[in-house]
């Protein structure tokens, strides 16, 4: 696997588009998660695919909050993105030293991070 397929491959880059859209639409963080679970589970057929996606989405949200976007970082996506860099991490399929060290990074905003908007939903889970 190459690492860097992790951040630059087409679903991440789909994602991100598509997350800039929504909000220029004027559509809530909220809205738009559960917009792309619905949109995007059937293209998550492996582990790897299922990371990028979280990872992806958990990225965005904290470049948003960074920002001065409050709340961004929804609660699911925060969790299920924690889930899938600890897999990464602890499998032992990453051959990067940089990626694993960016990834561990990522894992320690989002633990560090409180969780954003809440929600009345129970998606907490890995599709």
């Amino acid at each position: 696997m190459s690492d860097l397929s992790i951040f630059h491959n087409e679903l991440a880059d789909r994602m991100t588009r598509e997350y800039g859209e929504m909000m220029e639409a004027g559509l809530s963080h909220e809205v738009i998660v559960l917009d792309f679970i619905n949109r995007y589970e059937e293209e998550l057929v492996d582990d790897l695919q299922q990371a990028v996606f979280w990872i992806t989405l958990a990225k965005i949200q904290v470049l948003m909050e960074l920002s001065g976007e409050e709340s961004a970082l929804h609660p699911m996506v925060r969790e299920n993105a924690v889930a899938a860099i600890r897999g990464l991490l602890e499998s032992g399929a990453l051959d990067d030293p940089d990626m694993k060290e960016d990834l561990e990074g990522i894992l320690d905003d989002l633990l560090g991070q409180p969780s954003g908007c809440e929600c009345g939903h129970d998606h907490g889970h890995s599709h």
